[in-house]
């Protein structure tokens, strides 16, 4: 009887310890594929209310990040640090003619490369399945040009000006996990972030106008 008792105890404990090497914890080193949808308010709703619309477009680049993650019952916290690789454009172009004169306005927006500091906050649903919610902070290169020629006014405007600098962004979302094997892991999660730029950033351009960033990331990581 004790014989069977003590089998029963290492048989437990043998379960419990497969188990625990199954969940989510570790060195992970990741790379991503990423869709990213990026909006922006036109610059040009205080000078010319025509021209005040929201633009969208949306793109595909990579990433890479490497984390570590910590799990206790179940529940883990991975760090990680990454970066992706954008090269995403929105442009805007508006053409209208008024008693014979033109009104031109172009405008674009580009997001380059971004890298920053994260982490995952999340619960082993069973061996193979994971939720987690994702916070980081991210430097992000962007880039606004805007060109206005006005004839229209008693007083044309005619001027190109282009403003290019580091954005500071907090992002946020949530996630899910798989594990396709003892070594591999897909990671699926939606990601998005808000931020606006201060007034009177480049001339003529005198909105604070808001811009959206929202990704869709597939991360294949290998857990070492």
């Amino acid at each position: 009887m004790k014989a069977l008792k003590l089998k029963l105890i290492i048989t437990t404990l043998i379960l419990l310890t497969t188990n625990a090497m199954a969940k989510t914890q570790g060195h992970y080193f990741g790379a991503s594929i990423i869709n990213t949808k990026f909006s922006f308010d036109s610059a040009s709703c205080e000078l010319y209310d025509d021209f005040c619309s929201s633009k969208n477009v949306s793109d595909y680049g990579v990433g890479i990040d490497y984390k570590y993650a910590i799990n206790r019952n179940g529940f883990y916290i991975a760090p990680k640090i990454f970066y992706d690789a954008n090269n995403i454009n929105n442009k805007d172009y508006s053409l209208t003619t008024m008693d014979g004169d033109n009104l031109t306005i172009k405008e674009n927006h580009k997001l380059n490369n971004s890298f920053g500091l994260g982490a995952e906050l999340g619960y082993d649903l069973s061996n193979k399945f994971s939720f987690f919610l994702v916070a980081s902070h991210k430097t992000m290169m962007y880039l606004h040009e805007y060109y206005v020629d006005d004839q229209i006014k008693n007083q044309p405007i005619t001027g190109y000006y282009k403003r290019s600098e580091k954005q500071e962004v907090i992002s946020y979302g949530i996630g899910s996990g798989i594990k396709i094997s003892e070594k591999l892991r897909l990671n699926f999660s939606y990601e998005t972030s808000f931020f606006y730029k201060p007034t009177n950033t480049i001339k003529y351009d005198t909105d604070k106008h808001k811009l959206s960033h929202k990704i869709f990331r597939t991360n294949l990581s290998y857990n070492y």
